[in-house]
């Protein structure tokens, strides 16, 4: 066991029981990603800096940095007692973490290896490291199962949303820990850091703080979890470069350098890997969906609240039981509604519809939600290749949560349409919120996300797509229509027409 320090770390996770991993989001980095991310930590800090893991588990990170702290040429005695300091919850990650360090050095890190609470670590150690690089706990706050043991602290109170992760805090706490002027943070964060609505308030954070000098993106960087991660390499003290660095995988293939035009914004341009739509230049400066539609979304209590009163009826009026939307329904330009099953609530249904009646009885709040979506709308499927969207003119459908509801006027829901189904726009989409969705290379849009899609320059060409959406076309024609509008180029189209989903009318 002392000849493979890493052993240690790895046999400590193993022997907890799955039920406390997922709790506390604990996943043993493999050290071929621990040295990768602290390679890139390192880079430019010359002589011997200090390096801490904020969440150091079994540290593996520790041991990473020490390896590459000895060999610059420092004495590993002299790394372990001076130069590797860490903190973690767990006494026991800890305990592991002192012993793996005294295996691979020969000497413990004595008190520079403590318990307790790394997001609180700035009041013990405040500006004093170099650099910061580890792996921190992945715990969305509203997931009642990996709910943190303790209330966040108030200095990262300002940052906090209602599904913010605890990884997106650990980064921001990181500012506080290292030097002021030249510090490194690299902390491996949940894709989902990227483009995420509730962490846009941790990304505009970072960027009044420090730098995005590159991205590390990962599908599967042996954690034995089923998440995508990235690792962003902030630079404290330090402009923003015009391009930033990416690499991909766990060999760390470097990728062509990005521009972050707005480093407070979305990040999902520097996402590495997967199927990368071909480039597309859409003003998105100027007029969004905003200016003509509002969307909306339910959450938990419409999806929760209407699953006991929907039924499996075909051949009722709709205006007495209007049929229920799934995203698994929604299709590019129609509804699959009774001709495929879909899932609701560990329910199979082929023709789900929603007793609003009962309902009503007895939820009335979740059923005066779904009164107001019988209106004239288009309904946005989220989790798939392309943006999926259909007009319903009528007002007869009910969406689903997570269905997404675009409301407008009727005279422009058409217009509203065919600018969802444009071929441009899912390269946007995926361009600017990619590595949100379940699937690495699927779209996943907020409701508010949808509103920020901008409008094509060339009305003309639009109506028309708009026009053959009325009318029924199939939906690769509006798409082709709608490539124009935008000033696309054919491989857009090409690109887009491939990674549609097989449906009667695409021909």
């Amino acid at each position: 066991m002392a000849d493979d320090p890493d052993e240690l770390g790895r046999a400590y996770e193993a022997s907890l029981a799955p039920a406390r991993r997922r709790a506390e989001g604990i996943h043993y980095t493999p050290p071929d990603v621990a040295d990768g991310l602290v390679a890139l930590a390192l880079h430019g800090l010359d002589g011997a800096p200090l390096v801490c893991d904020p969440a150091c588990g079994g540290g593996a990170f520790l041991l990473a940095a020490g390896r590459a702290l000895a060999a610059r040429g420092l004495e590993p005695r002299r790394i372990a007692t001076e130069l590797l300091w860490g903190i973690d919850s767990d006494p026991g990650a800890v305990q592991v973490t002192h012993a793996a360090i005294e295996a691979w050095a020969g000497v413990g890190p004595g008190d520079h290896v403590v318990v307790g609470d790394g997001l609180l670590a700035s009041e013990r150690w405040p500006g004093r490291f170099d650099a910061v690089v580890g792996n921190p706990p992945f715990q969305n706050q509203l997931e009642r199962a990996t709910l943190r043991s303790v209330p966040v602290p108030p200095a990262l109170a300002a940052v906090v949303r209602a599904y913010t992760d605890t990884a997106w805090l650990f980064l921001v706490a990181a500012l506080d820990l290292v030097r002021a002027s030249g510090g490194t943070v690299v902390l491996v964060q949940p894709q989902s850091l990227l483009a995420a609505r509730d962490a846009q308030a941790v990304r505009a954070e970072v960027a009044a703080r420090a730098s995005v000098h590159g991205m590390w993106s990962c599908a599967d960087a042996g954690f034995g979890a089923a998440v995508r991660v990235c690792a962003p390499v902030l630079h404290v003290g330090a402009e923003q470069p015009a391009r930033a660095r990416r690499w991909s995988g766990r060999d760390f293939v470097e990728d062509e350098a990005r521009r972050l035009a707005r480093p407070a914004g979305s990040w999902a341009v520097l996402r590495s890997g997967g199927d990368p739509p071909p480039a597309v230049r859409i003003d998105s400066d100027g007029p969004t969906l905003a200016t003509l539609a509002t969307a909306t979304a339910g959450f938990r209590r419409q999806f929760y609240g209407v699953a006991p009163f929907v039924i499996d009826e075909r051949d009722v009026d709709d205006s007495v039981l209007p049929k229920l939307i799934t995203v698994g329904l929604i299709d590019a330009g129609r509804i699959a509604w009774g001709e495929r099953s879909t899932r609701l609530a560990g329910r199979v249904l082929l023709t789900p519809r929603v007793d609003l009646a009962s309902l009503a009885t007895a939820t009335p709040d979740v059923a005066r939600w779904f009164v107001d979506r019988l209106c004239p709308k288009v309904l946005v499927a989220t989790q798939t290749k392309v943006i999926e969207a259909v007009v319903d003119p009528d007002g007869r459908w009910l969406p689903s949560t997570p269905v997404i509801s675009v409301h407008a006027p009727v005279e422009v829901l058409w217009l509203v349409g065919s600018v969802l189904l444009a071929p441009p726009v899912t390269a946007w989409a995926l361009e600017t919120y990619g590595g949100t969705a379940l699937a690495h290379d699927a779209v996943k849009l907020a409701a508010s996300q949808v509103l920020e899609i901008p409008l094509p320059a060339d009305h003309a060409t639009w109506r028309e797509g708009a026009r053959l959406l009325e009318t029924g076309a199939p939906v690769t024609e509006v798409g082709h229509v709608m490539n124009d509008a935008y000033g696309a180029g054919d491989d857009v189209l090409a690109w887009w027409s491939a990674r549609l989903a097989p449906a009667p009318d695409r021909v």
